[in-house]
């Protein structure tokens, strides 16, 4: 009995160092897990506040030179297009909310909700309104954490002039859709009282050059729905549903003729993600046979 007692003691001291080593191993993952969380998080309220200033030249220190983004624009293009934005919409701004971080290794994914407005847009002071949900994909260098992707999940923006501010407009359209497949895009406008609305939805491939799409205007029906049938791309490329809305009102002139005045027009997009068709998947066969 003593014997089995010394020979239980010896392996559990001689066992001590090994768990004690593996704990301390654990720990030491945590902690860097969690202190890369922070130094991720820190980044990305440092990276609206920089947005949000039109820093051009600190902005792009935030992402890799490498960087390639899900709709296969490069860095020098994407800041083109952020040039471009700032020039159009002087005063826009952006809104990040992080909902969530996960490291892996020297590599983050970084889940964020991002919210942007300008207002006062030329020619008759517009307004623009855009929701999107974002994925961020990080890699730590030596000298900091770069942005080397993103991914946006689902995206709807609306700009609009003179009546169409007041006025409550939606575009549906599903986000994600497999190549060269059928799909119902739906747009919803509820206007002021006793407004006319014509409109048109069309369909863009994410390209750059964009190119538009053809309009064909028509009257909303009574239900205040428009609805269009389309087909995915077949060169597994991102698109866009997009929609433009005219609002016009009657008003009866001193003698008696019917005046037709344009109130508000919009302009709404959203965003849909072209899931590429895989034809290097082959399903197995089962042969059922009676015995």
């Amino acid at each position: 009995m003593k014997r089995f007692l010394v020979i239980l003691c010896i392996f559990l001291f001689a066992a001590s160092p090994v768990y004690s080593f593996e704990f301390s191993d654990s720990f030491k993952l945590q902690f860097r897990e969690s202190y890369y969380k922070q130094e991720v998080k820190t980044l990305m309220k440092s990276y609206v506040k920089v947005a949000n200033k039109y820093d051009y030249d600190k902005l792009t220190g935030f992402y890799s030179e490498d960087y390639v983004n899900s709709d296969g624009f490069d860095n020098k293009l994407f800041f083109k297009l952020i040039k471009g934005t700032w020039e159009t919409y002087s005063n826009i701004k952006y809104n990040f909310k992080v909902k969530n971080i996960v490291i892996n290794g020297d590599y983050a994914t970084v889940e964020v909700e991002e919210n942007s407005t300008a207002t006062e847009i030329a020619p008759d002071n517009g307004t623009l309104t855009s929701i999107a949900s974002n994925v961020y994909y990080l890699k730590r260098y030596p000298d900091g954490w770069k942005i080397v992707s993103d991914y946006i999940i689902n995206e709807k923006t609306v700009l609009a002039y003179g009546a169409a501010k007041d006025s409550i407009i939606q575009l549906n359209a599903p986000s994600q859709i497999l190549a060269d497949t059928e799909y119902t895009a739906s747009l919803i406008v509820i206007p002021p009282k006793n407004t006319l609305v014509i409109a048109s939805i069309g369909q863009e491939k994410v390209t750059h050059p964009q190119k538009q799409a053809k309009e064909v205007f028509r009257k909303l029906p009574d239900d205040l729905i428009l609805e269009r049938v389309f087909k995915s791309n077949k060169d597994n490329v991102n698109e866009y549903v997009v929609a433009s809305v005219g609002l016009t009102k009657a008003d009866v002139q001193p003698d008696k003729k019917l005046s037709i005045k344009v109130s508000g027009l919009a302009y709404a997009m959203t965003r849909i993600n072209v899931t590429p068709i895989n034809k290097f998947i082959e399903a197995d066969k089962d042969e059922v046979k009676d015995k």
